[in-house]
């Protein structure tokens, strides 16, 4: 039974217990006002929350859960118009795409915009909307986030983790704020969610998915982008002089540090290895601040070119649907090859596959499982790098070479499914950490 009473009538619901726990007649008195429940109810009735929830943001959760068990909650229509908060690493943002691919199947009416980091609103995302940069030199979080305000959004969906993040939402004053609490961010959004795993366990992708519901996995959804071919020539129309028309692609880079580098010195031995034993010519990609690495490996031999700094965000994406294999450390660019589904070799050091690892059939990981590994440290603690320097070129040339026949046999057969694994065998590598990935030297399991 459930019934209003006392002077609480305007902030408490009291369930009264009956039934198999009639010895036990006490009343579970649910808070769902505010103010009058954090400041009186919750000290009067001696009400403790030990769930890591701010009270408000709990209460409001019992309180939807028991009404609509008893049918008192009349169904919410879908929204009509969506907002995103996207991830600010260009790898996440990439792994975000799954998760709005899967708010665009969920709600097919619904107008789907994103905010996106200045300088990543060129990509070909997928979205049923408009894409907006948002640059923190530029705008103040507040006032940003007020900006959307009276504009009929319905819901703003907040991937990243950050506390910055949800307070943009916050001042959006959109009814539902949907994002995972922690970083004392929790009361900023309605409803904060809780993980439901523990941190770097699970991997990123189904992470943003769990927002949507339980229901929602990788099986279903994975990374990708919206590209068409006129779109991807009017991206390379600067390079078609000096493209290759068959070339594998190399970044060498990690911005988040030399834990995620696998060293110079090896990709120059691997680069001269692949131009001199398999004639194909190597692309370099990378930052500006990268082109000085790039100029090392580009001595090592006459096919190799140069590109670091030379691309944008959109010329990048395009160069890499034309490469015919990506090598790179777990970076930015290994996750756009990944939702472009591109024959990719991705080596690993300090991260872990199983949370951030590539979703993608054709991908090959090499990844030393050590002890101290993986640390999620900028710099090695201990000072040797062994996941990395450990993990020799020649090693890697032999992957190389072998994907490369794998691809030359796949487009001289029709065996195409027996050649790659199936994306639900991906998925298990992802949940079972070794099965898919080639520990140099080592057999796969």
């Amino acid at each position: 039974m459930l019934s209003q009473m006392g002077k609480h009538e305007d902030c408490c619901f009291i369930l009264r217990q009956s039934g198999s726990v009639a010895n036990n007649r006490k009343a579970l008195i649910i808070p769902i006002s505010h103010g009058c429940c954090q400041a009186g109810c919750l000290q009067e009735h001696k009400l403790k929350i030990k769930t890591g929830m701010e009270p408000s943001s709990y209460s409001n959760q019992i309180l939807h859960s028991v009404k609509k068990s008893l049918g008192l909650e009349a169904s919410k229509p879908p929204p009509a118009k969506i907002i995103i908060r996207t991830p600010n690493w260009l790898g996440d943002l990439m792994m975000s795409t799954a998760f709005i691919r899967a708010v665009l199947d969920t709600y097919p009416r619904a107008r789907v915009d994103l905010i996106v980091r200045a300088g990543f609103d060129s990509l070909p995302l997928p979205q049923r909307g408009q894409i907006i940069p948002f640059d923190r030199k530029r705008h103040a979080l507040g006032m940003f986030g007020e900006e959307f305000k009276d504009k009929g959004y319905d819901r703003f969906y907040v991937l990243p983790p950050s506390f910055s993040s949800a307070w943009m939402a916050y001042h959006s004053g959109i009814p539902e704020r949907i994002g995972y609490s922690g970083q004392m961010r929790g009361w900023l959004l309605h409803p904060a969610k809780r993980y439901a795993h523990h941190p770097r366990t699970t991997h990123l992708i189904q992470e943003y998915l769990a927002l949507l519901g339980e229901s929602f996995s990788m099986a279903q959804y994975r990374p990708n982008l919206d590209m068409t071919e006129a779109w991807i020539e009017s991206q390379l129309a600067p390079f078609k002089q000096t493209l290759p028309e068959r070339f594998i692609t190399v970044a060498m880079g990690a911005i988040f540090g030399p834990s995620k580098q696998w060293p110079v010195e090896y990709y120059r031995e691997l680069v001269h290895d692949i131009c001199e034993n398999l004639k194909i010519p190597v692309v370099l990609l990378g930052t500006p601040q990268e082109h000085v690495y790039g100029e090392s490996v580009r001595s090592s031999h006459p096919l190799v070119i140069n590109w670091c700094g030379k691309t944008n965000m959109a010329e990048l994406v395009a160069v890499l649907s034309r490469s015919e294999l990506l090598i790179s450390n777990d970076s930015g660019t290994m996750h756009v090859m990944s939702a472009l589904r591109r024959p990719q070799i991705a080596i690993f050091g300090s991260t872990s596959t199983v949370w951030t690892g590539p979703v993608n059939p054709y991908a090959e990981v090499l990844h030393l499982h050590l002890a101290c590994s993986p640390c999620f440290k900028k710099k090695c603690r201990f000072g040797h790098y062994n996941c990395l320097k450990q993990i020799l070129p020649h090693e890697v040339f032999n992957q190389v070479f072998l994907l490369l026949q794998r691809i030359e046999m796949e487009h001289s057969s029709e065996l195409q499914g027996l050649l790659y694994p199936r994306a639900d065998e991906t998925m298990a590598a992802l949940e079972h950490p070794g099965v898919f990935e080639a520990a140099p030297g080592v057999t796969k399991k």
